[in-house]
């Protein structure tokens, strides 16, 4: 396969879009996880464990998500344009 079908305009966009948004997910996913342990500190630590965990896990699934929303995004962007131009090119 080559290079410019992976890393194609579209795909780099959405990558770089995600890359932005993950910064904000990442930082509010920590403070409520930094309050939950705040809350369970007393509790046993495979708790606190599981919890970070699940929050790591969490992060990778939002930012799957954010990808698929800003490709999608970016696509439908894309396909205006288009028709943008083929009803100008019409008149």
């Amino acid at each position: 396969m080559k290079a410019e079908y992976i890393f194609n305009e579209r795909i780099i966009t959405a990558l770089g879009w995600t890359i932005v948004h993950s910064i904000w997910q990442i930082g509010l996913i920590s403070l409520i996880l930094g309050a939950i342990l705040l809350l369970v500190r007393k509790k046993s630590s495979s708790l606190k464990y599981y919890l970070a965990t699940g929050t790591l896990i969490a992060i990778l699934l939002i930012s799957a998500i954010t990808f698929i929303n800003e490709l999608m995004l970016y696509q439908n962007i894309a396909i205006i344009k288009g028709s943008i131009i083929q009803d100008y090119q019409a008149m």
